[in-house]
């Protein structure tokens, strides 16, 4: 059977997607087909990238078993998206959508055929950093990238964030890489990915090690852009909720504060090492010059710097004040100021 209507959004540009800091390629789409029938209403989600490989589906109905034999039902060049007639939307809500409509059904959160292609081909446990934005989260992977053990994926994947799972975008990464080098264990960073350490945990099991990143949060709010000046890339709000998301998962994620990771680098990177089961490298104390990662996806400039203590603190400019103060006024930054040991 054809679906009933077929809604369609493209990404005209590159921008961010909010609530998720989520980056969009240019003419990656997603399109909801709506199908109906005496047995199901359902909602299909498809997410392709920009060069239309498929990166996930999400299914809502008040039927799901016979909205999944809808949709088993199209001849594959009824499966053809481009051949119906489609209603223009906005990317942005389109994938907020499919994000709701995959929590509502947390088992249909990955393709099980995905995760096992993905374990089968990289069987070690895979590196999947989060934490705030501003944190250091670009930092940690371009120094995991200088391991030689380990291929740290550059830019921001998403592959766990928002959901469902993109991990097709992985395969189609880590395929491209498992053709040109041998087996390295991978490390991936999306900042979001905090957000995700418990949907990671229930996926991989004990076949994988997170690392939650934090910052002073002072610091973290006070960033700017670099090409926007006046504009404060952090709010006091979502630093709270990152660092709760992550710390909910303490027991099961190596915590990592950013301080420490510049004032005694070697100490930290050896409690990093211990933690993910590789030994030390000296060349992680100069990872600039060995790492494959070599730019932030979210600032568009080259990142791959020596570490400097002058990135701590710069809170105390007075530069920022009022955005200090009212950080401080809340209950909850103070409470995790603490609790991290940074008051």
């Amino acid at each position: 059977m054809n679906p009933m209507r077929v809604i369609k959004a493209v990404s005209t540009s590159r921008k961010v997607v909010s609530p998720f800091q989520y980056y969009t390629e240019i003419n990656e789409a997603i399109y909801c087909l709506v199908f109906s029938d005496h047995r199901a209403v359902a909602r299909l989600f498809l997410h392709y990238d920009a060069e239309h490989r498929l990166l996930a589906r999400a299914l809502v109905s008040d039927n799901p078993g016979e909205a999944e034999a809808l949709y088993g039902e199209l001849a594959p060049e009824e499966r053809s998206l481009n051949q119906y007639e489609h209603v223009s939307a906005d990317f942005q809500d389109l994938l907020l959508e499919m994000h709701l409509a995959s929590c509502n059904d947390s088992a249909r959160l990955y393709d099980k055929d995905e995760l096992r292609a993905l374990l089968a081909m990289y069987p070690r446990p895979p590196i999947i950093v989060g934490g705030c934005g501003r944190s250091g989260t670009t930092l940690l992977l371009s120094i995991l990238g200088s391991h030689p053990s380990i291929y740290a994926i550059p830019g921001e994947a998403y592959a766990f964030y928002p959901k469902p799972f993109r991990l097709q975008r992985l395969l189609h990464i880590l395929s491209e890489l498992h053709e040109q080098l041998p087996p390295l264990r991978w490390c991936e960073k999306t900042p979001k990915n905090v957000r995700a350490f418990g949907d990671i945990l229930a996926a991989f099991k004990d076949n994988v090690r997170l690392i939650h990143i934090v910052r002073d949060g002072r610091d973290v709010v006070t960033s700017v852009h670099p090409y926007h000046p006046g504009m404060y890339w952090v709010s006091t709000e979502r630093w709270i909720a990152d660092v709760m998301a992550g710390l909910k998962y303490e027991k099961n994620a190596l915590l990592v504060r950013y301080e420490d990771l510049i004032l005694d680098t070697e100490k930290t990177l050896r409690r990093i090492c211990d933690y993910i089961a590789e030994h030390f490298d000296p060349r992680m104390l100069d990872f600039q010059l060995h790492t494959s990662v070599q730019q932030d996806v979210a600032w568009e400039q080259e990142t791959v710097k020596p570490l400097h203590k002058s990135r701590i603190g710069k809170w105390r400019s007075g530069e920022h004040d009022e955005v200090v103060q009212e950080f401080m006024k809340n209950p909850q930054a103070v409470s995790l100021m603490r609790r991290l040991n940074y008051l």
